[in-house]
């Protein structure tokens, strides 16, 4: 997952690829959230939108990724009572209720390509889009990039 802000339009974006042990998709989506949040609030949006997503495809084994380390390292810790972003992340303690194993990945921006321009693209949607089994064409050169990688 990945968050993004657009100053200009006012608003934020979310990013999210779901994907099997292989590294191929299984979903992914782009949102438009239509307020602009603060970089750690839209990450814990999407961590939260993450796992609902997974939630809904019925994903029970997950590995939950993202480049914020604030973020990930509240959820691993369950420690969100003072951080400002704490209510958004109130709401992955219950999405992440229905995993039967969840683990938390801290990754670079580097590793996180998809999901950043996932994120980016939110920009040009009215509000959520899903792609099932696929990334949208924009995205396709830097999933075929990051697939390239995976061993």
């Amino acid at each position: 997952f990945d968050g993004a802000i657009f100053a200009k339009e006012k608003c934020s974006g979310l990013g999210i690829v779901i994907r099997d042990g292989k590294g191929l998709v299984l979903a992914s989506m782009a949102a438009r959230i239509p307020q602009q949040l603060r970089p750690e609030e839209i990450e814990a949006l999407a961590a939260s939108k993450a796992l609902e997503f997974a939630r809904d495809l019925d994903v029970t084994d997950a590995v939950l990724e993202g480049d914020s380390l604030m973020v990930m390292s509240a959820l691993k810790l369950k420690n969100f009572d003072l951080a400002l972003f704490g209510l958004f992340l109130q709401d992955s303690v219950v999405f992440s209720s229905g995993f039967t194993k969840l683990s938390y990945s801290h990754t670079k921006r580097e590793g996180n390509t998809v999901a950043h321009n996932l994120a980016k693209l939110a920009s040009n949607c009215t509000s959520c889009v899903i792609w099932m089994e696929y990334v949208p064409p924009i995205v396709m050169p830097s999933y075929q990039a990051d697939l390239a990688g995976i061993s």
